[in-house]
């Protein structure tokens, strides 16, 4: 059926754009309408998964997908994929549904110790706005155990590290790309200053050179673990350059990787497991935190 012969059906004062737009908030809304060569149509009861390309396991990663992004419920980050989500159940049978449902009791997503950012929508809504039109970004940053300051940005995207956001922009203060937690942004406006973007900056790169999401200088780090902990290395993947070695007694993890501070709290977590053996400012600071540690406890 056309928007034509839909508007007929309507009473008088129904205006043909208000057909158009009352069915794309009906598609939007996850209602089984679509628009196919200008002419609208509805699934009817018989149709549903299999008269449509979708395989009820790609709507189970799908389901996978929203549940990781749960700290980002409500904001512009996670609402597209939530609405495609439920569009796309609209499309199945009943059945199809109960299936589905069925399948999702086999995979959960979990994060530890996810931000939280319901009160950060209108923050992500200026962030995503800023990055869209390439515009500038004041932003009020409040670094922890420091007062707050405004600091004037240019955003090139929004990273999302352990159920975390964290904005990469060039900070015109420092002069250098910086890495912002969302959660610490405490106003954010979109200035009507346009700022040309660094062709040559890779922002997945700049991601992947942190160990976790410090950056700063790259460091050879070499850490040896005992055999008590060496199945936790093995197993995982820590940075995207770590080697592991084999080694009497445990092994050896080699990586080259920014974020020294937060290589030192990792491997100071492992106790008397972990020896950092390189670079000397590595040894100097797990060393500080474990007489740290001790001083807490009185020893």
């Amino acid at each position: 059926m056309t928007t034509a012969e839909l508007q007929e059906l309507m009473e008088d004062d129904c205006t043909l754009r208000t057909v158009y737009r009352d069915l794309e908030q009906l598609a939007l809304a996850g209602f089984p309408v679509f628009n196919e060569d200008s002419r609208w149509r509805l699934l009817e009861n018989g149709e549903g998964a299999w008269s449509v390309p979708i395989d009820p396991t790609q709507l189970l990663a799908l389901a996978l997908s929203v549940d990781l992004l749960d700290p980002l419920r409500g904001t512009q980050l996670a609402q597209p994929l939530e609405d495609l989500q439920r569009r796309l159940l609209a499309m199945l049978t009943p059945a199809g549904r109960a299936y589905v449902a069925e399948l999702g009791k086999a995979a959960v997503g979990t994060l530890f110790a996810p931000g939280e950012y319901a009160a950060h929508g209108a923050t992500l809504d200026a962030i995503q706005e800023a990055i869209a039109k390439q515009q500038q970004l004041r932003i009020c940053y409040a670094p922890p155990k420091r007062t707050s300051a405004d600091r004037v940005v240019e955003p090139y995207c929004t990273w999302y590290a352990a159920g975390r956001v964290y904005l990469i922009a060039f900070c015109r203060k420092r002069e250098d790309m910086r890495t912002f937690a969302v959660q610490r942004i405490q106003e954010a406006e979109v200035l009507d200053i346009p700022f040309d973007a660094d062709k040559s900056f890779d922002a997945a790169s700049f991601a992947r050179q942190g160990f976790g999401v410090y950056h700063g200088p790259i460091y050879h780090f070499v850490i040896d673990f005992t055999s008590e902990v060496s199945y936790l290395i093995r197993e995982r993947r820590y940075h995207h350059s770590q080697r592991v070695m084999e080694r009497e007694g445990g092994l050896r993890l080699v990586m080259d990787a920014a974020g020294l501070p937060e290589v030192a709290f990792w491997v100071a977590g492992f106790g008397g497991n972990a020896k950092p053996v390189a670079p000397a400012e590595l040894v100097d600071a797990v060393r500080k935190i474990h007489i740290g540690g001790l001083k807490e406890l009185g020893e």
